[in-house]
């Protein structure tokens, strides 16, 4: 993996991080609410795909555009 993308997905890890703390949800309610692995996710060290940071926008009712704003 390039050290561009390392960067992008601590970038994008670092941001659900805070949303999920904004709302005050554990990892493992996220996970029964939407079936995402989040303590996988939030260990950065895999690629994530549009179609769960999609879901993942869904739940912390956020659009995409809001999500990457500053990332």
């Amino acid at each position: 993996m390039l050290e561009e993308d390392k960067i992008l997905i601590r970038k994008i890890v670092q941001k659900v991080k805070k949303l999920r703390r904004e709302i005050k949800v554990s990892q493992r309610v996220m996970y029964y609410d939407t079936e995402i692995n989040m303590g996988r996710l939030e260990t950065g060290t895999h690629n994530i795909n549009i179609t769960t940071i999609k879901r993942m926008c869904d739940y912390f009712n956020v659009s995409l555009e809001e999500f990457f704003r500053g990332i």
